[in-house]
């Protein structure tokens, strides 16, 4: 700091003409004066005459008195604060090359010897060496004697007659005050150059002493000759309580206006910390008060200035005081009538509007300032703040047609800043409530709104007003700055003036305006909290007020005299204005210019989009977001959509409100409220109603024609109707379908289709891109139009329309690119792409698009950097558990999660020429694998590297058809084996044990990893291993390094009830053998004895069940159309119960994956059933594979049979494994291993509709045979993910939002989970019983129990995902088997569960059921 106060030579700048051509400085000699050994006494001389001329011809455009030259050099004490222009004086600039000549090489030669990294001991030092260096003090004595002599030399010639000129001031005497004082700055007194004298150091004859003041810091002890003294506490000697009560007596009104204005000056230059000082703050407060009363502008300005000196140090208490003073004086300006006419407008020109707008700009200073220091002030000072501000805000009653503080107010904050930030805490709510109705003032607010509201022509489509010879609003930015000093720029010269005089006017019409639209944010903002709306409703007269437009008659009734304003009607009443006022606005606005509307700096000022801000201000919290979720004002809201699709030409809007509207519909939409108001409508309670043709929205259906419509070029463009304007109402939609409900009534219209066609159409673009204020590039709208499909991925439905759309690829690398530069999804949209990455990961037409847009190789590059060490001498440093690499493994896993990504994974890597680092086969390979030698590779031997590789193969394997793939492709069993051979070491201790293990991390996870995998079964069935030492040294658990696994991991549970008969049971049987009943009595029977079964034991008896099965089968194949669509057992094929002939020579040709698959059923069924049911069951389950896919699709067999028996299974052969039939293998052992039963089982079941969604690879080939494409399973969505998994998704977004929040903030989603549970039938998720009464039930009661089984899985996991959550574990959570089957021993579907799901029916079987009707039309 110090090095900028003395400004090397060289860096001196050189003035310019402006500095020199100023017209409050006049020329002065020294300027072109090159010497700077010195200065004169004439340039002193000179310096204070021109100095003293400046002042005392000062103030604006009064004319001098020739008896004010008495007090001219008695006003140039503190000039340095007074005069505006005193830098530029040339005597000044002159002294300050005269420091940088003198002493600036002194300041760079200690600079350059600094060696000290301390600042604070360093400048003071440096200060102390330059003060007391002979150049300082020569210089110092120099000025000094020249300024001396000046002094005494002009008060000699001010002493002596001057019969020549009769303006000069007469003799007088010594003021005792008329020091002349040199500038310190206030806020670094440390580092300025002062010359100051010390009090009385003007002798009675004029001339200096010898005690002067010279310092650059406080602390300084550089003592001086004669001439100069040292820093003593007499310099900071506060003036004389005499002196200052003298000051403030002098501003009083009664004295002359010199005297006031010395007196002013005076009190300008008393410091901060004497003006704060409680001796001293009686007397400010006077002085600040008397001083802005003044009538003279010079006085007043003086005054606010001192008051924003002081408002800028004060404590809270003293700033309360001072905005009293400020307000009250404010008050008694307007109370008195000396307020400007309204009609008059304002000229801001004029010396007194100009005074009258700084005292405003402090006033809102003051109003945004106070919020932050209230809460400190005393309670009566703040309710007197508020009291005296709100009563500043009424309406003049002495003068009712003159201007009020409100518009004034309006120009400089046109959307009431203050009082948004006044009335955003309860306590400046609750005190502004009870203040305003103190003051009466919302009676007058209202007044105010309707009797502007009576005088605009809505209807016309008019501008207004007619006139068009109004003023400009605010020519001048600087009527709108909020800052005290925005219009004392120094440096401005006075070319301009005439130029923005004629800009600097205000009429009457634009303060009329700028005063409704403040009484409009005033109320709008008021009613947003539960204590402002308590100022409603407000019954006032309105005798002669007509309504220009109809729908605001409506509103008012018939009443003539009075009226009851509600808040209900003033949002109508903001509605109808928003959508109508389409030529209304500041004057400045030209509405036949589309890009003068469009305008930033005017076009906030329309009242549209006033309007607009407003209402989504009030869409922020629930409360009050239910005043604008109504069906009335989302109807008022789409009538101009309407009128501008039936008459383009006479729809009385434009471009500006179809944008607000979309806009303020957005926001609507992106609250859940307001989003069921839009799909539902008023009247529908659930969904179900809200897809039933009645009851579909209005609303939706509008608006979603419009946006289609427009697409495909029914609709024309126009000046009304243009891109901007199309692209807002998309986002909106966008609202809608980025959700599971939108989704749903949306995918009829065939958005998603529009959207991708329209991309691709450059003629349809340039036709829409020539209309409307602003023009885009193709490339912009193609990027909007992408990130529109994008958020079609948002939910499992809306991945399957993005896939049939064709722009997966487009969309990915879109995401991708945001992704990568952390932007965020929307204005709208909480949260990033997480979600949107996981949603179409599940896919393996997502997964592919990810793969070839870098995504995942991204995600592994990021795997690297953790991992890879390039010093050779030292050892990395990887910290496994921080919250890095735990953000890095989770996105990995997010990817990983789904086997259908994980095949299209490993089938895009396998079709590469080459695999570079960042794939996931050489993460298998360097991280978990040894059967290829890697050679100079630190990361083989860290143990941080295996275990972070070992953590992702333990949450990848936790799906059954993942594990197949990854052994069939990696044998990563045989891997671990071997490593836990490895870690096996002799023990010295226990003679009779040969070998035990190494027990450390890495071998706890390889050993629960083998466990997992090989083991099937339920939380019940098996004993998982956790990672704790304690339990393998306590020998509970047993590591191993072959299989068979140790029978510690297993548990003598088996639920399965074979045959066992009692009273329910018998039941049952007799009804299944009653042919007599009805249908409809069939099956309600049945579903009773089911339930009383459930009750009286834990499990129904498996050959009851299959029974059961097989009677409601036949059931359902004899129901009528209409009723079997109503249960969801529609018929999609001929029923029959009949197999087909089987060729003789059929083989399943199974690849290496499937035989894995059989093993895994193989062994389960062992444990399971009876040793004489399970003999066989290898052969057994071998050969029904084989029928089951003949029975599928027979054209299977034909390319089977063109392979060798022999042949065995390739690389690209294991990577086609699709997944392994689960449901198959499921009622497999339901039926006791009987081949004949389990066909005739899913011969009959695969007729219906139902099966599509149970069986996963029934509805997989449905799918493929429907869409008539080739057998290519990873470019195809299933159904258990599009149908299944999206139901669950829209049903645990409104059923149990907590879960679906916490899915949402993990970036994770729900169908990543319940589409590993449908297609693999919650095997290693439940307990075997418990599959079986999934099966069941489904069939039973009908197949949305489907989903109603993962939302009551989901519910009883409801703690265990929340606190999961919280501790940023979700995914590694769900994927843990160990954890999960914990959280889920207590699980089971009892009579409660059922009637939980019962009642989940009644609410979504209608919703679920249509969208199988809408795929059996497909089909």
């Amino acid at each position: 700091m110090l090095h900028q106060q003395w400004n090397h030579p060289s860096s001196t700048p050189t003035p310019t003409p402006t500095d020199t051509a100023s017209h409050s400085v006049p020329p002065d000699p020294i300027i072109s004066r090159p010497n700077l050994s010195g200065i004169s006494c004439e340039d002193i001389l000179h310096f204070l005459q021109a100095a003293g001329g400046s002042i005392s011809n000062g103030g604006g455009d009064t004319k001098p008195n020739p008896s004010s030259d008495l007090n001219k050099f008695e006003a140039l004490l503190g000039i340095e604060k007074s005069d505006e222009n005193f830098h530029k004086h040339s005597l000044i600039k002159h002294l300050r090359k005269l420091i940088d000549a003198s002493v600036g090489h002194l300041l760079d030669d200690q600079i350059s010897r600094l060696t000290s990294d301390s600042h604070d001991s360093t400048v003071p030092l440096i200060v102390d060496r330059i003060m007391t260096s002979p150049e300082y003090l020569n210089l110092v004595a120099m000025v000094a004697d020249q300024v001396r002599k000046s002094v005494a030399n002009l008060n000699t010639t001010e002493s002596s007659p001057q019969p020549t000129n009769s303006n000069s001031p007469p003799k007088h005497s010594h003021h005792p005050h008329s020091n002349i004082h040199q500038h310190q700055q206030q806020q670094h007194p440390h580092h300025n150059l002062v010359l100051r004298p010390f009090n009385n150091s003007i002798s009675s004859h004029g001339g200096f002493n010898e005690n002067y003041h010279h310092s650059f810091s406080t602390h300084s002890n550089a003592t001086n000759d004669s001439s100069s003294g040292s820093l003593t506490s007499s310099s900071f000697m506060s003036p004389p309580v005499e002196e200052v009560k003298l000051i403030i007596s002098n501003l009083q009104s009664k004295n002359a206006l010199d005297v006031r204005v010395a007196a002013a000056q005076k009190f300008n230059l008393l410091s901060i910390a004497d003006l704060l000082s409680s001796e001293f703050w009686a007397d400010t407060k006077l002085g600040i008060e008397l001083s802005l009363a003044d009538h003279d502008v010079r006085v007043s300005g003086i005054g606010l200035r001192v008051c924003s000196k002081v408002f800028k140090s004060s404590p809270p208490p003293m700033t309360g005081e001072l905005f009293l003073i400020l307000v009250q004086h404010l008050i008694n300006v307007f109370e008195s009538g000396n307020a400007p006419k309204l009609g008059d407008g304002l000229n801001l020109s004029e010396p007194r509007i100009d005074l009258l707008l700084r005292k405003f700009r402090l006033l809102l200073q003051f109003q945004l300032e106070l919020p932050s220091c209230w809460l400190r002030f005393p309670d009566q000072m703040f309710c007197n703040c508020l009291n005296a501000t709100y009563r500043l805000l009424r309406k003049p009653k002495r003068a009712p047609s003159s201007i009020g503080a409100l518009h004034i107010i309006s120009v400089l904050d046109p959307i009431a800043g203050w009082f948004e930030k006044w009335t955003l805490s309860c306590v400046g709510r609750a005190q502004s409530v009870a203040s305003i109705g103190k003051a009466d003032l919302a009676v007058d607010l209202v007044t105010s709104f309707l009797t502007y509201l009576s005088t605009i022509p809505l209807e016309s489509g008019e501008k207004f007003p007619m006139s068009s010879n109004v003023g400009k609003l605010g020519g001048n930015d600087e009527v709108l700055v909020m800052d005290v000093e925005a219009n004392e720029d120094a440096d401005k010269g006075e070319s301009d003036d005439s130029a923005e005089d004629a800009d600097r006017f205000i009429s009457s019409w634009d303060l009329e305006y700028m005063h409704f639209c403040q009484v409009l944010v005033v109320l709008g903002k008021l009613i947003r909290g539960r204590a402002g709306r308590l100022c409603f409703p407000v019954t006032l007269d309105i005798g002669g007020l007509k309504w220009k437009e109809g729908a605001l008659s409506e509103i008012f009734g018939d009443s003539k005299d009075k009226v009851v304003f509600t808040v209900e009607m003033f949002l109508q009443i903001q509605v109808i204005l928003m959508c109508k006022c389409r030529r209304i606005g500041p004057s400045k606005i030209n509405f036949d210019d589309p890009k003068t509307v469009s305008d930033e700096k005017y076009g906030a000022l329309h009242l549209s989009t006033i309007i607009c801000h407003l209402l989504q201000d009030l869409t922020l919290t629930e409360e009050s977001s239910k005043l604008v979720h109504t069906n009335k004002i989302v109807s008022e809201l789409i009538n101009p959509v309407k009128r501008v699709v039936e008459n383009q030409t006479q729809a009385n809007v434009n471009e500006r409100i179809l944008i607000n509207i979309a806009h303020l519909l957005s926001t609507i939409a992106s609250s859940e409220s307001g989003r069921k108001l839009i799909l539902r409508g008023e009247n529908a309670k659930s969904h179900s109603d809200s897809i039933s043709r009645k009851n579909e929205s209005k609303v939706l259906q509008t608006l979603i024609k419009f946006v289609v419509d427009s697409l495909e070029g029914v609709l024309q463009p126009s000046p009304t109707l243009s891109l901007q304007v199309l692209g807002a109402f998309i986002f909106f939609l966008r609202q809608l379908y980025r959700t599971c409900e939108g989704v749903q009534l949306l995918q009829k219209y065939t958005l998603h289709r529009a959207l991708t066609k329209n991309m691709g159409d450059s003629k349809w673009f340039h036709k829409w891109n020539q209309v409307g204020s602003i023009e885009i590039s193709r490339r912009e709208w193609e990027t909007m139009t992408i990130d529109n499909l994008l958020n079609f991925a948002g939910t499992p439905k809306g991945v399957l329309l993005l896939h049939e759309s064709g722009a997966m690829e487009q969309c990915v690398a879109h995401m991708f690119h945001r992704y990568q530069k952390k932007m965020q999804v929307s204005a709208c949209e909480k949260f990033g792409y997480g979600v949107l990455v996981s949603q179409v990961s599940v896919t393996g037409p997502g997964m592919k698009a990810l793969c070839k847009t870098g995504l995942i190789g991204s995600y592994l590059k990021n795997l690297w950097d953790l991992l890879e060490f390039d010093n050779p001498l030292g050892e990395p440093e990887v910290e496994i558990d921080d919250y890095h690499s735990r953000k890095m493994v989770s996105s990995m896993l997010k990817s990983l999660s789904s086997f259908s990504g994980l095949s299209a994974i490993l089938e895009f890597e396998e079709g590469q020429p080459t695999q570079g680092n960042n794939s996931f086969i050489h993460v298998m390979h360097k991280l978990l694998l040894t059967d290829r030698p890697i050679t100079n590779d630190p990361l083989v031997t860290f143990d941080e590297s295996k275990q972070i590789g070992l953590r992702m193969l333990s949450l990848v394997t936790a799906s059954l058809d993942s594990c197949i793939l990854l052994q069939s492709r990696f044998r990563f069993q045989e891997s671990l084996l071997k490593q836990q051979e490895e870690a096996l070491v002799e023990n010295q201790e226990d003679h009779d044990t040969n070998e035990e293990f190494v027990i450390d991390e890495n071998s706890m996870m390889r050993n629960k990893i083998l466990a997992t995998t090989y083991i099937i079964g339920g939380p019940r069935e098996r004993l998982l291993p956790q990672i704790d030492a304690q339990l393998y040294v306590s020998q509970k658990m047993t590591m191993f390094s072959q299989f068979p696994a140790p029978s510690c991991y297993t548990t003598s549970f088996n639920g399965i009830c074979i045959d066992v008969e009692n009273k329910d049971v018998l039941m049952l049987r007799q009804t299944l053998l009653d042919s007599s009943m009805s249908q409809e009595t069939f099956y309600q029977s049945v579903q009773k004895h089911i339930l009383s079964i459930n009750k009286s034991m834990p499990m129904m008896p498996l050959r009851i069940m299959n029974q059961t099965i097989q009677k409601l089968l036949s059931m359902y194949s004899s129901l009528p159309l209409e009723k079997a669509g109503k249960l969801g057992w529609t018929l999609i094929m001929d029923y029959s119960d009949e197999l087909p002939d089987f060729p003789k020579h059929l083989d399943l040709n199974a690849s290496a994956a499937v035989d894995l698959g059989i093993s895994m059923v193989v062994r389960y069924a062992k444990r399971l059933l009876p040793a004489d049911r399970t003999l066989n069951s290898k052969r057994d389950i071998i050969d029904l594979l084989r029928r089951v896919n003949f029975l599928l699709d027979p054209t299977i067999h034909q390319h089977s049979g063109k392979v060798g028996k022999q042949s065995k299974p390739s690389v690209s052969n294991s990577m086609r494994f699709t997944g392994f039939d689960w449901f198959t293998a499921t009622m497999f052992i339901m039926n006791e291993c009987s081949i004949e039963n389990t066909l005739s089982f899913l011969q009959q079941f695969k007729c219906f509709s139902a099966s599509c969604l149970l069986w996963p690879v029934r509805g997989l080939h449905r799918c493929l045979q429907s869409k008539q494409i080739s057998m290519d399973f990873n470019n195809t969505i299933p159904l258990s993910y599009s149908c299944s998994s999206y139901f669950v998704e829209l049903m645990l977004e409104e059923e149990l939002p907590h879960i679906f929040s916490a899915f949402t903030l993990s970036g994770c989603t729900p169908s990543q989970l319940s589409n590993r549970w449908i297609r693999e039938c919650f095997w290693n998720v439940l307990d075997f019983p418990e599959i079986a009464n999934y099966i069941f039930n489904t069939i039973a009661f009908g197949v949305d129990y489907q989903v109603y089984y993962c939302i009551s899985v989901l519910r009883h996991l409801e703690r265990q995902i929340l606190n999961s959550t919280r501790m940023g574990g979700l995914i590694m959570f769900l994927n843990d088997g160990a954890k999960v089957g914990d959280a889920l021993k207590g699980f089971r579907v009892d009579v409660k569960v059922l009637e939980y799901m019962k009642e989940l029916e009644g609410r979504y079987r209608e919703v679920i059921f249509s969208d199988l009707t809408v795929l059996n039309k497909k089909a």
